[in-house]
């Protein structure tokens, strides 16, 4: 039988703080370390270089359209939106009418020269957002694509 102390003592186990939690929080509230953007960026970036170099998938479209989504979304919070998100407009349209054209050609990706142009910038300023965005930003933003995905307000390959 448990006695009162035995009771107390576990009780007090069970409200322990977490000793990683101040860890936790301080990732949150500054920038990606150079290791977890390296792996961010090898995506997307990656993704593109499929898909100029004519092997792409529509897995590397959508890598890009996430890509491409989250970035307009924190271009549109930024002190700097009317920079941003125009770019990243015109890289979005551009990844639409890649869609649209390998759906034409039976599943084949091919790099357009509007594609060409636009993505690459879109990405290039996609890096320098994930240098200045703390953890807590970029998973507001990855919500916020959460949402407009449900309302279907974003670009999806899919839907292409």
């Amino acid at each position: 039988m448990k006695t009162a102390h035995r009771i107390a003592s576990h009780h007090k186990r069970a409200q322990r703080a977490d000793p990683t939690a101040a860890f936790a929080a301080l990732a949150r509230v500054q920038p990606l370390e150079e290791a977890q953007r390296n792996d961010l960026g090898l995506a997307y970036w990656s993704a593109w270089t499929a898909l100029r170099e004519g092997r792409g998938t529509e897995h590397d479209a959508n890598t890009l359209a996430v890509a491409l989504n989250i970035g307009l979304v924190l271009a549109e919070r930024s002190g700097s939106a009317e920079l941003g998100v125009p770019i990243f407009q015109r890289a979005q349209d551009a990844l639409v009418m890649l869609g649209i054209e390998s759906r034409r050609r039976g599943g084949v990706w091919r790099i357009n020269p509007n594609a060409a142009e636009n993505i690459p910038e879109a990405l290039e300023l996609h890096d320098q957002q994930m240098q200045a965005c703390t953890g807590a930003q970029i998973l507001a933003a990855m919500g916020e694509v959460r949402r407009r995905v449900v309302r279907g307000d974003v670009v999806q390959v899919e839907a292409v």
